[in-house]
């Protein structure tokens, strides 16, 4: 060592080795997240074309179905694939557009009925995703609301509004019974179902 740094007393050469290995080791550690991070963008690329992909299948196989009615069972298994769902609902605005009704729908493996919400109904998520038009998260935007009879209380929820030509036609809403089920994927994929089911409800 000496040789390869004359002129450095002993204490001195071993300062200079040790600072040089701690800057070999900082630098391969350095390396080393570099190639974790990328290795993770990686990942998250590949999943991320294997989700538009699944979603793309499921959007021809959706759009082969003539009736809004049977495509709640459809969207709800194909969501369930990709997400944790327990809830779907599908409402249209109403021709006077003072409000919203349900389209189809399934909670528990149920069908919903008769849903019919107010677009001024202070509590209501789904109202207020339609008055706002933008997506909604629960319980980051609001606190859960009392559930159905007979039926779980949810305790995570992306409301989405559904867009034509930039009018408002309805609202798209996904449910969970898990506590922050929903997050930046979950987000991500719920456009391209939006724009799906808009253009379906007005075909």
């Amino acid at each position: 060592v000496a040789a390869v740094l004359p002129g450095l007393l002993p204490g001195a050469v071993v300062m200079e080795v040790r600072l040089r290995t701690g800057q070999a080791q900082a630098e391969a550690r350095r390396q080393g997240l570099a190639a974790e991070a990328a290795s993770r963008r990686a990942d998250a690329l590949a999943e991320r074309s294997t989700l538009l992909r699944q979603l793309s299948d499921g959007g021809r196989e959706l759009t082969t179905h003539r009736g809004l009615g049977e495509l709640a069972p459809l969207l709800k298994a194909r969501l369930q694939a990709l997400m944790p769902v327990q809830t779907l609902m599908l409402l249209e605005m109403d021709s006077d557009e003072r409000g919203l009704h349900l389209v189809t729908g399934r909670i528990e493996g149920q069908d919903l009925h008769d849903v019919q919400l107010r677009l001024d109904d202070p509590t209501s998520l789904v109202a207020r995703c339609a008055r706002e038009g933008r997506l909604l998260r629960m319980p980051e935007d609001g606190p859960p609301r009392q559930r159905l009879p007979g039926t779980p209380q949810m305790q995570a929820a992306l409301f989405v509004p559904l867009v034509v030509d930039e009018r408002l036609v309805g609202v798209l809403t996904v449910q969970s019974i898990h506590p922050g089920a929903y997050g930046e994927r979950e987000l991500e994929m719920m456009g391209p179902l939006a724009s799906l089911w808009a253009r379906k409800l007005r075909s």
